[in-house]
């Protein structure tokens, strides 16, 4: 059996040379070597002109013997004529000498080789494939050498390259972006579990509306205060859940805040339960808005029923003090946490001449009822004192002579009493007439 020739390639190709002096006629030669200036007119210059493709011939001697018409393409004729050196070619078309180089392989190893390198014609690149074969004709050796032009090709792929490459870039951008957008979303997930999780545990009411008013959701704390399960209110009108008494108070409140477009406001109103008892609703309200248009409200509200008892508490009691004392038979005053008067009765200003314009707070009172500055100084000490070290629902009686406005004296006990509100309740006793009936005593 006969073996098979090994694998063609450039490592292990067989040494061949191609034997091309039948396809040159006799009468070319002359003492025994080959004229090749009518190579054109030979069978193989006939099928070499009709190739596509760039063709050389090249001697021992480097000279380029012969060049098809296709090569005058890419090799400008000028250097196809003449000494037709392949030095020449060379150092037009080339900054180095592989070209030579890859001759000398050939015509040294007679293996075919390939390879792709980079000509400049008048300063255009071409990218050209060269393939070089050693042929023989008649007893002298050439190199045959195809210069097959890449140029469109090798552009082609750059462009593809670089259009592969800004996709890659594009792509990464893209991975990039989404990869932020994923992380945000992450994000806004766990924060609308924590908000969910406020507004579904908050003790105050939560809640939203549309901008007719009617109710478009509501949290638990909102039936816990008006007896409401959440499916009733949903669908029902705001006003549906407001006193009577005060509907058209708060409809026209709410109604200027959507019309001028306030974007929070705060409001308190009573509110009628289910079982038709009244809760006090102490709620900031929101403006909802969609490209500047009013889509709804949302609210936050407070139960203040007992707030507001404690006020009308004490509203009441207070009425009741100014009742008392407006017919004490004593001075009375009422002192700020910040020692400013807030109020004087009518027996005090019989009693000094003072009224609450004349001695707005405690420096002017100090200042007027006790014009020596050493006495002044210990009445002062005095007073301190006592509030400091005094607890509430405390009374601490003092004695200290005082200067009326009309210049006379009167010696007066002094009571100070801190009521839990912060605030200090002084009265005044006018004790002179009885000092003196004790003294004549």
């Amino acid at each position: 059996m006969a073996k098979k020739p090994p694998p063609s390639g450039l490592n292990n190709e067989r040494t061949v040379t191609i034997d091309l002096t039948r396809m040159i006629p006799a009468e070319i030669t002359s003492s025994g070597s080959f004229d090749l200036r009518k190579m054109k007119t030979s069978t193989i210059g006939k099928l070499l002109q009709v190739i596509p493709i760039p063709t050389l011939l090249i001697d021992r001697s480097f000279q380029v013997v012969f060049g098809n018409q296709a090569s005058q393409r890419i090799i400008p004729e000028e250097l196809l004529v003449g000494d037709g050196s392949l030095d020449s070619l060379v150092a037009a078309l080339s900054r180095e000498m592989s070209i030579v180089e890859f001759v000398q392989q050939v015509f040294s190893t007679r293996k075919t080789l390939t390879k792709e390198v980079k000509w400049e014609i008048e300063q255009t690149e071409l990218w050209v494939r060269l393939t070089l074969r050693s042929v023989r004709i008649g007893g002298e050796r050439f190199v045959l050498l195809l210069a097959e032009d890449l140029t469109s090709e090798r552009r082609r792929l750059n462009d593809a390259l670089k259009h592969e490459a800004e996709l890659a870039e594009i792509n990464e951008r893209l991975s990039h972006e989404i990869d932020q957008r994923i992380e945000f979303e992450e994000a806004l997930t766990e924060r609308e579990k924590s908000y969910r999780h406020l507004v579904e545990h908050a003790t105050d009411a939560i809640y939203r509306t549309d901008a007719n008013g009617f109710f478009t959701f509501v949290n638990p704390a909102v039936p816990s205060i008006l007896g409401y399960t959440g499916d009733e209110m949903v669908g029902k009108h705001y006003l549906e859940v407001i006193h009577p008494s005060y509907q058209h108070q708060v409809e026209s409140f709410y109604r200027i805040q959507f019309v001028k477009r306030v974007p929070q406001t705060s409001y308190e109103f009573p509110a009628l339960t289910k079982s038709g008892n009244i809760r006090w609703i102490l709620q900031s309200v929101q403006l909802l808005t969609e490209e500047e248009r009013v889509v709804g409200f949302q609210a936050v509200a407070r139960d203040i029923t007992d707030r507001k008892r404690v006020e009308a508490a004490f509203r009441h009691e207070k009425e009741r003090f100014q009742v008392l004392s407006e017919h004490a038979p004593f001075g009375m005053v009422m002192i700020a946490k910040d020692g400013n008067y807030e109020y004087i009765n009518p027996k005090f200003r019989e009693m000094f001449g003072y009224d609450l314009t004349e001695i707005p707070d405690g420096k002017e009172w100090f200042r007027m009822a006790y014009p020596d500055p050493e006495y002044r100084k210990t009445a002062i000490s005095t007073w301190k004192e006592d509030v400091r070290s005094m607890g509430p629902g405390e009374r601490r009686p003092r004695t200290f002579t005082v200067q009326c406005k009309d210049g006379t004296s009167k010696i007066v006990e002094m009571r100070t009493i801190e009521v839990r509100t912060g605030e200090f309740l002084m009265t005044y006793e006018d004790i002179t007439e009885r000092l003196e009936g004790e003294r004549r005593l």
